[in-house]
C-alpha cells in the first residue's frame, strides 16, 4: 500500500468519527467536531499515519468532571471510525476494531468502547445485543455511503500534500459531507436510540475522561 493510500484510509476513518459527532450535535445536544488532524510518523523506518477527530468541548467544560453524560452517543462515535474504514476498504469490521497487537488501527476506539461497556456493567446478553447493533449499522452505513457516493468525492486538496501534519477544518468537511449527514442523520439517530435502551438504568462505576 502506497503512502497516499495509507493516508486516505486514516482520513476516511476519521470522517466516520466526524460524521457521528456532527449528528450527535444535531440529535443529542452534543457540540460537534472541530476538525480532523492527520500526523505522519516514522516508525522503524516505515511511514505511518495517525489521525484524530476531536469533539468540541462544551463552554462550561471542566477537565476534573469526568462523568459520561450520554454513553450511547459516545459508543456511536467510537464505532463509526472503523465502520467507515471497513466500508472504504471493504474489509471485516474486526480488522479495524480490535486490540493493538493484531494490527488494528482502531485499537484506541476499541479499548475506549470496552471501557464504557465495563463501566456501566452491561450484562453478557446486553454486550451481545450491542455488538449485533453495531454490525447491523455497518450494513446501513454501507448502503447510505453507496447511495451518496461519498467515496468518489475528490479529497486530493485535503490530503494530497505529504506533510508531517494535515489539518482539516469542520467547515471544509461540512462542505463536502453535508448531503450525507442530512441523509444519514435519521439512521444514526435510530442506532443511538437503540443503544440508549441498553444503558437505561445503568450507573457508571469507574470514572473515565468526560465525553
Amino acid at each position: 500500500m502506497d503512502v497516499t493510500s495509507k493516508k486516505e484510509n486514516i482520513f476516511w476513518h476519521e470522517v466516520g468519527h466526524y460524521c457521528a459527532e456532527q449528528i450527535n450535535k444535531t440529535c443529542f445536544q452534543k457540540f460537534g467536531c472541530q476538525g480532523i488532524v492527520i500526523h505522519r510518523v516514522n516508525q522503524d523506518g516505515m511511514i505511518k499515519y495517525q489521525g484524530s477527530a476531536t469533539p468540541i468541548k462544551p463552554p462550561n467544560f471542566d477537565p476534573n468532571e469526568t462523568h459520561i453524560i450520554h454513553p450511547a452517543s459516545l459508543v456511536g462515535s467510537l464505532v463509526y471510525g472503523c465502520i467507515f474504514q471497513s466500508c472504504f476498504l471493504n474489509q471485516p469490521f474486526e480488522y479495524c476494531f480490535d486490540v493493538e497487537h493484531n494490527g488494528a488501527n482502531g485499537f484506541h476506539d476499541y479499548y475506549d468502547y470496552r471501557g464504557v461497556v465495563s463501566m456501566f456493567f452491561l450484562s453478557p446478553d446486553e454486550k451481545s445485543q450491542l455488538e449485533q447493533l453495531v454490525f447491523e449499522q455497518l450494513a446501513v452505513v454501507k448502503a447510505d455511503i453507496s447511495e451518496c457516493g461519498i467515496f468518489k468525492i475528490d479529497i486530493a486538496h485535503l490530503i494530497g500534500q505529504d506533510t508531517d501534519r494535515t489539518d482539516i477544518s469542520s467547515e471544509e468537511l461540512d462542505g463536502l459531507f453535508s448531503e450525507f449527514l442530512h441523509q444519514h442523520a435519521s439512521a444514526y439517530k435510530t442506532f443511538v436510540e437503540k443503544i440508549e435502551k441498553l444503558f437505561e438504568g445503568k450507573k457508571q462505576y469507574k470514572i473515565p475522561g468526560k465525553r
